[in-house]
């Protein structure tokens, strides 16, 4: 039993004439009274009652009339979802991010993807930068935000985001009233780090040790929400990302670093090789949203009034 057959029976069962179902199927009468005949003989039962001029349904009839419009439905549907998934319409995307990539870029390529993709289903992971090489390696995500270096040749690698780096110090800090810090008068605080497993943590000891001084080091944590909480209960100062001060934690200031003059990269990071639709327009998106934050920023330094005692921000690229 073929498909076309069933098109054909369905539509015969319909207009109850031969005729007047060979003109919607735009074939010719006979060859479709033998398609109907010999579906009746590969079933061995009657599905019509031939009386003169007139047929009507049998009660076999009756069944395969209505199990075949809905088989047909059933077809027509996957065919819709097949040629969708093809577009890249549907489907799924496995996105791996560091958290900070939370405070910038990944609201603004979500929203953007969202609407032009809305039926792709997201999967997103909050993955440490070392994690996430993996995790691409294996299949288990399709895209990462992740921090530099990525030395695989397996991965194409794109620079998203560029920022620099801030201290983050409780309100009350004897420096809250500088406009910048320099890294060097932070040798005597007590430092808050992030833990061994953090891409960021050997950056930021590199920068210390050329500063000349080895920091005293109170408190490690795995996640910088952590970091920040810590910071706003005084326990200790901490080198973030810019970003990070878009947390806007009650308790804590933000101040620019002034020498060195360091800058952070985010990186998307994906499998070399075709991309499917889906993952193609999601590289889009982010590549808007990054020219999208790199504008505001612009923006908002350029109309940034002098430094006050509560907030102070200064970005990226």
């Amino acid at each position: 039993m073929e498909l076309r057959h069933l098109r054909y029976f369905v539509v015969v069962a319909e207009e109850l004439n031969f005729c007047r179902a060979a003109e919607r199927l735009r074939i010719a009468q006979p060859p479709l009274s033998v398609q109907i005949r010999h579906l009746e003989e590969e079933l061995r039962v009657q599905l019509f009652y031939r009386v003169k001029r007139r047929i009507t349904l049998s009660p076999a009839g009756e069944v395969l009339f209505s199990q075949a419009r809905r088989l047909l439905r059933e077809t027509e549907q996957i065919a819709d979802q097949v040629r969708e998934a093809a577009s890249g319409k549907t489907g799924s995307l496995s996105i791996g991010f560091i958290g900070t990539a939370m405070y910038d870029i990944l609201p603004g390529a979500l929203r953007i993807f969202r609407s032009a993709f809305p039926k792709i289903q997201l999967n997103l992971e909050d993955i440490h930068s070392g994690h996430q090489i993996q995790a691409l390696r294996r299949c288990k995500i399709d895209v990462g935000f992740t921090r530099p270096p990525v030395q695989d040749d397996f991965l194409e690698t794109e620079e998203v985001v560029r920022e620099k780096l801030m201290v983050a110090l409780p309100e009350k800090h004897r420096f809250r009233d500088r406009t910048e810090i320099a890294l060097a008068d932070l040798a005597d605080e007590p430092f808050l780090i992030c833990s061994p497993n953090c891409g960021l943590r050997n950056f930021y000891l590199g920068l210390i040790q050329d500063a000349s001084f080895r920091p005293r080091i109170v408190q490690e944590a795995t996640h910088i929400q952590t970091q920040i909480g810590l910071v706003a209960a005084g326990v200790g100062i901490s080198l973030v990302p810019w970003s990070a001060a878009g947390l806007q934690q009650a308790g804590v200031v933000y101040r620019p670093l002034s020498f060195p003059q360091a800058s952070l990269s985010k990186l998307m990071v994906w499998r070399k090789g075709p991309c499917p639709v889906h993952l193609t327009g999601f590289l889009g998106a982010v590549r808007q949203a990054a020219a999208l934050l790199r504008t505001s920023v612009a923006i908002r330094r350029a109309c940034r009034p002098a430094p006050e005692a509560g907030f102070a921000m200064v970005n990226s690229r």
